[in-house]
């Protein structure tokens, strides 16, 4: 024997299951009455414990008249019975495409329905189940191509019986060879599990092959071809025999012991860890743009720390064009001061390796002791750490980073210096001219071959003589050359 939980739609069923047993028991009405107490719901249980103290000197009639009518009253209405399913069936959840499994907890719904259907006293409050109206909501909580089956399978029959719309239990039948086929274990496939789940949730650590990128799979790189110059179809003249040479005036400039100049930019070296996370903290270069309107990150800062980031599309202007770019997106880091006396929260990096990284736009406290007017703030300015790299640009997106605390400026020609919140930091062609003054001056002799290396690194800044007579022999244009060909 089951006990009776109070829903109206279990109510039948469970009186009857009671009534039989009672006969069986040939039990008297204060047996009945007994049992009938003892596996009642909560609810039904006070109403026939209050109606049975008020009919104690006749328990037969309080049993058969006052009891059991009152439990067809209450559970036993069609209506009551009608707004359960209906409850039900709208609280059932809408299967999604991997949730098979639900097909059978919906047939067995749709079956008890179609039982109590049958039932004379119910059938006429149920009967619209047996119209669109009252499947096509259970059918929205189908996935999609269950819903264009149940459309093919519902054409045919009204075509084939001549009839308005299939009866209920030809859409219940329908649901049940649909959750036995779709849980079939025959037809179990094995599923990987990079299809469970959002790229931004996987935990899993991958690389391309092709171009190293942490951001994606060697199966999804895309090879960026470099877009085609707009010109008058004109052949392009190629040099071969001139080798294109790009070194620094710091090799053989001035004196090995003394400052040899150098081109001074906005990059300082700052320490940089995920918020609430200081014991995670590296040191890196990060250069101070107020030409870039978002803030950059290579992707060896991304592979530096282990969080999730999101993935995101964008395009990257600058002087070269306009470019389409796909990269992570990083929030909730600090960005903090060398002396670590300053903390600024990052609000986000996008992921771009076309950051500059060239560590002789630095400055060190050498430049500041060249000139008279930065002596002073030479002791703050960190001497060049060559395990840092340049992984950050800052644009405007935190202006904070762009606050000018003090200034310092000299002459027209020499460079000055600023602090910003962050740091100091020099500007300015720290060099005389392009030709670095110095103490001994020596002339070497360099050779430079085409396919071998170089015997001294040559300095960027230099003088090309050439004879233009000869120059306009050898280069020349073949655009207007007569092509007799026919």
């Amino acid at each position: 024997m089951s006990q009776f939980d109070d829903k109206p739609e279990k109510y039948c069923s469970w009186k009857r299951s009671f009534q039989n047993i009672m006969k069986e028991l040939d039990a008297t009405s204060p047996e009945e009455l007994d049992l009938l107490n003892k596996w009642l719901g909560p609810q039904s249980k006070n109403q026939a414990s209050s109606l049975r103290v008020a009919n104690v000197h006749d328990e037969t009639r309080g049993l058969e008249k006052k009891i059991w009518e009152r439990l067809d009253e209450r559970y036993g209405a069609p209506e009551s019975v009608a707004a359960s399913l209906k409850e039900r069936l709208d609280r059932f959840p809408k299967i999604k495409n991997n949730e098979y499994d639900k097909l059978y907890e919906l047939a067995d719904l749709l079956s008890e329905i179609d039982s109590v259907k049958q039932n004379e006293r119910y059938k006429l409050v149920l009967a619209y189940f047996d119209a669109s109206y009252g499947v096509n909501e259970i059918v929205t909580k189908l996935p999609y191509f269950m819903q264009t089956r149940w459309i093919d399978h519902a054409s045919k029959y009204k075509l084939n019986n001549s009839v308005m719309y299939p009866p209920f239990r030809t859409f219940a039948e329908f649901i049940h060879s649909l959750a036995v086929k779709m849980n079939d274990p025959s037809f179990k496939f094995q599923q990987t599990e990079s299809g469970k789940h959002l790229a931004k949730d996987c935990s899993a650590k991958v690389k391309c092959e092709k171009c190293g990128n942490s951001s994606h799979c060697t199966a999804f790189h895309i090879e960026r071809q470099e877009p085609l110059l707009d010109n008058g179809g004109e052949r392009k003249k190629i040099d071969e025999d001139i080798p294109k040479v790009g070194s620094l005036c710091t090799e053989i400039c001035g004196d090995a012991n003394q400052f040899n100049g150098k081109s001074c930019a906005k990059t300082l070296l700052i320490n940089l860890y995920p918020k609430g996370k200081p014991e995670q903290r590296v040191k890196t270069y990060a250069i101070i743009d107020d030409q870039s309107n978002r803030s950059l990150a290579t992707s060896e800062f991304f592979d530096t720390f282990s969080e999730h980031y999101d993935t995101i599309q964008y395009t990257l202007s600058s002087c070269s064009g306009k470019s389409a770019q796909s990269g992570r997106r990083a929030t909730g880091f600090i960005l903090e001061s060398f002396d670590r006396n300053t903390q600024l929260e990052c609000t986000s990096l996008i992921e771009c390796n076309d950051i500059p990284n060239s560590k002789q736009e630095i400055a060190t406290p050498a430049v500041a002791r060249q000139y008279s007017h930065l002596e002073s703030i030479a002791e703050f300015i960190p001497e060049l750490d060559h395990d840092a790299n340049i992984s950050l640009l800052i644009g405007r997106d935190m202006i904070s980073c762009h606050h000018i605390l003090d200034q310092i400026i000299g002459k027209d020609h020499e460079p000055y210096a600023q602090r910003l919140r962050l740091g100091w930091t020099i500007i300015g062609e720290a060099c005389l001219g392009l030709v670095h003054t110095s103490d001994v001056i020596t002339v070497n002799k360099t050779s430079v071959l085409p396919n071998q290396e170089i015997t001294l690194k040559p300095c960027e800044y230099n003088f090309k003589v050439k004879d233009t007579k000869l120059e306009q022999k050898s280069e020349y244009s073949d655009i207007f050359r007569t092509d007799c060909r026919r």
